[in-house]
């Protein structure tokens, strides 16, 4: 039986911007590295809430989990998940025009009203932090090896605003001493971050999504932390 690489994500993991993103997007690429059959099921603009759905639904209709490795590539924790139907399966982010462009009228007012008096960004950081820690546990369970990357935002960075967003000894901070730290990369690895743009905290204005040369980067940084984690 071949072993799989099971790969989610949003448009980097996607390959948005490439010129043949099946075959130059960084899960592609790793896989061929790691001699692995890709299944990739990531979609622009992706959020936590949905890769956190969709991963354990993959992997519980499965019998067998020897032959898995599972990467994650987490997005901004301020997408959320709709059920509107529309192109990208219903993911919005709570201050991006362009991601409500393909949601029918009656749907973007929702949208927008759930945006401007319901979003709270804490609590969508909060999420983060459950998903990520329920997913470790979810796949430690079962012995599958797994890497979590997030080219957007370090949120285990305990830095001044984690204290201000959580506090200290907080049910947060509590999680976060159980997240386990060597599972977890991006979005600087070794002093670099894909996309010069970035740095260790949060990605800024940047418009453009990685080139092939920078996926090539990522699939070696992630190849490489796979190997020392095996």
């Amino acid at each position: 039986m071949s072993k799989i690489l099971y790969t989610i994500g949003d448009s980097w993991t996607y390959g948005t911007e490439l010129d043949n993103p099946e075959t130059e997007c960084y899960p592609y690429l790793l896989s061929q590295k790691l001699g692995y059959e890709l299944v990739n099921e990531a979609l622009p603009a992706a959020s936590n809430d949905w890769m956190f759905r969709k991963c354990v639904e993959w992997i519980s209709q499965r019998d067998s989990f020897d032959d898995i490795t599972v990467v994650v590539g987490w997005s901004n924790p301020n997408r959320r998940e709709e059920n509107f139907g529309f192109v990208w399966g219903g993911h919005i982010s709570y201050w991006e025009e362009w991601e409500w462009r393909d949601i029918d009228d009656k749907n973007r007012d929702k949208s927008k009203f759930i945006s401007e008096h319901l979003f709270d960004e804490v609590l969508s950081y909060k999420k983060s932090f459950t998903y990520i820690l329920t997913l470790q546990e979810f796949l430690k369970s079962k012995n599958i090896k797994y890497l979590f990357y997030d080219p957007f935002v370090n949120i285990l960075i305990r830095d001044d605003l984690y204290y201000q967003l959580f506090g200290r000894g907080s049910t947060i901070d509590k999680m976060y001493e159980k997240i386990d730290k060597r599972f977890y990369v991006g979005p600087e690895i070794d002093g670099r971050c894909a996309i010069e743009e970035l740095d260790e905290y949060h990605i800024n204005q940047s418009e453009r999504h990685p080139n092939k040369n920078e996926h090539e980067w990522i699939t070696q940084v992630l190849y490489e932390q796979l190997n020392r984690i095996r």
